[in-house]
């Protein structure tokens, strides 16, 4: 930043400073208070809903009508699988990365191979593991 040095020092102003003025303020104007409820569009029978419902099978929340008592509390999740795998993915990059640089002889072609089949299978099981979890049980 390009300063300039100030020729007087920052402090109080000095005594002999015209004093403040207030400020005039305009009254708000004011709006009368209506004593009667005042209905713009015809009250519907059905809740509007907030959230889009989930096509297809699988866990869903219910959705919370317009007039609820708020937004319900977040729900606690766990990663998903795709997220868990890429990560390790960058990590197991990452200790590669790490092992070359303090000496190891690494083959990059036989390393990437196992690393993306790894994580493939891994991707193939966890949706497969999860698709037998949620069919409902007889």
């Amino acid at each position: 930043m390009n300063q300039t040095p100030q020729s007087e020092p920052i402090g109080p102003l000095p005594a002999d400073s015209a004093p403040t003025e207030p400020v005039p303020v305009e009254p708000a104007s004011v709006e009368p208070v209506l004593t009667e409820p005042v209905l713009t569009e015809p009250a519907s029978v059905e809740p509007v809903l907030t959230e889009p419902v989930a096509a297809g099978p699988g866990p869903s929340t219910p959705p919370s009508p317009a007039y609820g008592h708020g937004p319900e509390p977040a729900v606690a999740k766990s990663p998903r699988l795709g997220t868990v795998v890429w990560g390790l993915v960058i990590l197991a990059i990452g200790l590669g990365i790490g092992a070359v640089g303090l000496g190891a002889s690494v083959d990059y072609q036989v390393a990437m191979i196992l690393l993306l089949g790894g994580a493939g299978l891994v991707l193939i099981l966890g949706s497969v593991v999860a698709a037998v979890r949620r069919r409902p049980h007889h």
